[in-house]
């Protein structure tokens, strides 16, 4: 399945609480596409179990995806790196912990 094809099925999967997409959604935390990534990983969060926590914190930790955003501090304004895949990996690591 294409990461392409696979952005439609992870919305789906994580709707309909789909437990038997677990495999899947957890081999693509590996893809190439970012939203990819993050699709996984919230997906993750929703329906993957405490053994995949190991995999979603190895993302979080390395993943080197990053996006400059401007931000407003008083007058001025200041560049930051923001990292979503990590942002995503460790909103599900949160969720996941807590099962």
């Amino acid at each position: 399945m294409s990461d392409a094809v696979f952005g439609n099925f992870n919305w789906y999967f994580r709707e309909s609480n789909c437990k038997a997409a677990v495999r899947i959604v957890s081999r693509r935390l590996a893809s190439d596409r970012v939203k990819t990534r993050i699709g996984a990983s919230q997906t993750l969060g929703k329906l993957g179990s405490k053994k995949h926590i190991r995999k979603v914190k190895v993302l979080a930790k390395r993943d080197r995806h990053f996006k400059l955003q401007t931000k407003r501090v008083g007058r001025k304004s200041i560049v930051v790196k923001v990292y979503p895949v990590r942002d995503a990996c460790n909103a599900a690591l949160t969720k996941l912990q807590l099962r």
